[in-house]
């Protein structure tokens, strides 16, 4: 009953966020959070740096992400030193990739690839608990390593489905206009499409797609990673490892794999957004 109580508020928590940000976030007032200035010009304007709600989305995934890792571990008797620094080893890791693999895959020197983060922590996450597995058992102390692979996979699926709301704030990793679609692409996504407002979304200044109705890449994203998180959560809480893992690593991983090769329809290039003036 507790089980289905925390998943059930866990649910209804990220459901109606996610909710509020298909609505609100792809008006032009919510790109920018604050301007501040660093320097002023010949001609009397400021230079500044842009705080966008990108970044602010994508650390609040990031640390609820975490906060669910910790709790999920700590429900399975996983010493706190065990967990904590198993995530800090992994945001060494993958925060540095993230730009690597953008510069290897992209060619862009300037871009994260969130995808690319993800990518290396996966392939890295088993042997990094059978490292600490050791260094542990030293101290008599031990990690399930199959829990520990599910909650790492729902920790991401969770946190990468609120991630996906600064893309929307942003107007990035948007897909192509319904006009552009198959008949019966267009007619599934009239009544759901994502429209961008203002000049500074990448969607208007890039694509000139400012207005347009989207095919709203970013909403079935967020959705299809919440969906996958809550159902991993369930399945963890009972116990049941192995559909834990399974669930949030085949939504997540089958999604990117499906969109990419969607070309037609989807566009899913991830770009940090640049600092503004």
């Amino acid at each position: 009953m507790v089980n289905l109580a925390f998943v059930t508020i866990l649910g209804v928590f990220l459901l109606s966020t996610l909710l509020w940000g298909f609505k609100a976030l792809p008006s032009e007032r919510w790109q920018m959070i604050a301007s501040v200035p660093r320097a002023k010009r010949t001609d009397g304007a400021w230079q500044g740096l842009n705080l966008t709600y990108y970044g602010f989305f994508s650390a609040t995934g990031s640390t609820v992400g975490v906060a669910m890792m910790m709790l999920l571990s700590a429900s399975i008797g996983v010493p706190l030193v065990a967990a904590v620094g198993f995530i800090v080893i992994m945001l060494v890791i993958s925060l540095p990739a993230s730009r690597m693999v953008a510069a290897i895959v992209e060619h862009k020197r300037n871009t994260f690839t969130i995808a690319g983060a993800a990518f290396v922590a996966t392939i890295l996450t088993p042997p990094l608990i059978l490292g600490l597995q050791r260094v542990l058992l030293t101290r008599q102390l031990e990690i399930p390593i199959l829990p520990v692979v599910a909650a790492s996979a729902i920790a991401y699926s969770i946190g990468e489905s609120i991630g996906r709301l600064g893309c929307i704030s942003f107007g990035c990793c948007y897909g192509i206009p319904l006009r552009e679609a198959s008949p019966t692409v267009a007619k599934i996504f009239r009544r759901y499409s994502l429209v961008l407002h203002g000049r500074t979304k990448k969607a208007a200044y890039a694509s000139g797609l400012a207005g347009e109705p989207l095919i709203p890449v970013q909403v079935l994203t967020s959705l299809l990673f919440a969906l996958a998180g809550l159902a991993g959560t369930g399945l963890f809480l009972a116990e049941m490892w192995q559909a834990a893992a399974l669930i949030p690593i085949v939504c997540t991983w089958g999604w990117r794999a499906a969109s990419e090769s969607l070309a037609r329809i989807f566009e899913v290039t991830v770009e940090f957004p640049p600092i503004g003036s």
